[in-house]
């Protein structure tokens, strides 16, 4: 997001139960897209130490290009 000029640093993780969980480096990147909804949580939950399948990655990388760069 921010190599094409989105400023994701407004974005807050507050509503999610493991958002200490987050890397420090990641939260503000973490925060904006599930503000955008390109990533959904499950169950009020983040999952940032679970492995990411590809179909996550895919839904994800589907969802950011068609709604940033079109």
């Amino acid at each position: 997001a921010r190599y094409i000029g989105i400023d994701t640093s407004s974005a807050k993780l507050e509503n999610y139960i493991d958002k200490s969980d987050v890397s420090d480096w990641a939260k503000a990147d973490m925060a904006w897209i599930t503000s955008e909804g390109v990533y959904v949580a499950e169950n009020g939950k983040l999952l940032p130490k679970d492995k990411a399948e590809r179909s996550l990655v895919a839904a994800m990388m589907y969802g950011f290009v068609n709604r940033f760069t079109t």
